[in-house]
């Protein structure tokens, strides 16, 4: 039987079985090795092949391990700045912010990976979300009166919608 009959009397079911692979697997060639058997392999992520390898254990114990230290970053910041074990406020704000962005890469990744959605969404909201900060951080440098780029522009009161930000 030809590869091609082959195809025509195969179940719906045992297509489904089959993993896909991307063009740009299908044009690797692996010195000798069928393409499509080490491409399974070579097109999945470092941290999911190294967590496979590792087992659930392990992999299990070096995440719980990195929430561990995650949690005692804001701790150690407390401690006196001669301190051996001593955190920076510039290394926990770089911290913060690339654990934020991380979580706006996880949220797209799992919206666009595995649902095949573009969601400009997650965009907006992170934008929402970093225009309310900056209102916050406005509101307190300026204390009580108006923050300074609205004295420059003449205004003598804060507009509606930056008066939910005082309850911060």
């Amino acid at each position: 039987m030809s590869s091609s009959t082959y195809h025509l009397h195969r179940r719906k079911s045992e297509f489904a079985r089959e993993p896909r692979y991307t063009p740009s697997c299908r044009a690797q060639n692996f010195h000798g090795v069928t393409p499509r058997l080490a491409c399974v392999s070579a097109c999945q992520p470092l941290t999911v092949t190294a967590a496979q390898k590792a087992g659930p254990t392990l992999t299990v114990v070096a995440l719980g391990l990195v929430l561990v230290i995650l949690l005692a970053m804001p701790l150690l910041h407390l401690l006196p700045a001669d301190s051996a074990f001593h955190v920076s406020a510039y290394t926990l704000t770089l911290v913060g912010k690339i654990l934020c962005y991380a979580i706006v890469a996880l949220a797209l990744d799992l919206v666009w990976g595995y649902a095949g959605l573009l969601s400009l969404g997650h965009g907006l909201f992170f934008a929402l979300g970093g225009y309310a900060m900056g209102m916050y951080l406005m509101r307190e440098s300026a204390g009580d009166g108006l923050p300074a780029f609205m004295s420059f522009l003449a205004w003598t009161e804060l507009p509606w919608y930056w008066h939910g930000t005082s309850s911060f």
